[in-house]
């Protein structure tokens, strides 16, 4: 942790700065900036943003995820990247499960895993 003093003409004891501070936000003078968060893993449903999720795109079909009711478009990976998104069960024919690992950024998520989920049922031993 460093401290940093100041004096403005009035008493203040001074600004910290953590340089691993937890809080998305940290302040630089008098103004403050948001910083990304950190990476986590979620468990969303993928499919194409365009075909499946009702999305607007001047691109034509990409890789879309939903996420706590929202939907953001997907950098760090493509459609293609995952098996023919035209096939029965490709993203623009079929909306998958996948757990993904990443940050958000507006209205993109930012990937760097992403895994879909099998939705074959496991048959129970007797």
């Amino acid at each position: 942790m460093t401290t940093i003093p100041f004096n403005l003409g009035i008493k203040i004891a001074s600004l910290r700065y953590e340089k691993f501070d937890l809080n998305p936000y940290h302040f630089v003078g008098i103004t403050y900036s948001k910083c990304s968060k950190k990476e986590k893993t979620y468990k969303v449903i993928a499919s194409c943003g365009s075909c499946q999720l009702d999305m607007n795109s001047e691109t034509g079909c990409a890789l879309a995820i939903q996420c706590g009711g929202k939907k953001y478009w997907v950098d760090g990976t493509e459609i293609a990247d995952h098996g023919d998104e035209h096939a029965a069960d490709g993203f623009c024919e079929a909306t998958r499960k996948a757990e993904v690992k990443g940050t958000f950024e507006g209205n993109r998520f930012i990937a760097t895993s992403f895994t879909l989920i099998s939705d074959k049922k496991k048959k129970a031993k007797n």
